[in-house]
């Protein structure tokens, strides 16, 4: 298991992004003065430019989906924001997926483009 303190202390300069898209990988706990401490905090103090975390419990499938639309995208040269914005219309737009509860449990921190 890698604990934030962890992660926290990997060098991550020049990685432009870290995806969490296992369950509730964005979710922390509040402390006061320093707001919420979660492993997405401690990827992007590592270094990351953005990090991509779910805040709920997420599906297998939809995510896979989610994941792979927004790759494909990003690796054909569109900005991240972009990229990530058309994988959720993707799902938005399906039968299957078009439940928010399986395109929108994940946010986009850090750098965007």
């Amino acid at each position: 298991m890698l604990t934030g303190l962890e992660a926290s202390l990997l060098n991550l300069q020049g990685t432009e992004l870290v995806i969490l898209s296992a369950c509730d990988s964005g979710t922390g706990e509040v402390k006061i003065g320093e707001g919420v401490m979660s492993l997405r905090r401690a990827f992007r103090i590592a270094g990351a430019e953005s990090v991509l975390a779910s805040h709920w419990p997420v599906s297998d499938q939809a995510t896979s989906r989610l994941m792979t639309g927004f790759m494909q995208r990003w690796r054909a040269g569109k900005p991240r924001a972009q990229a990530w914005r058309e994988a959720q219309l993707e799902l938005l737009r399906s039968k299957e997926f078009a439940n928010p509860y399986f395109w929108a449990a994940f946010t986009l921190t850090g750098r965007w483009n």
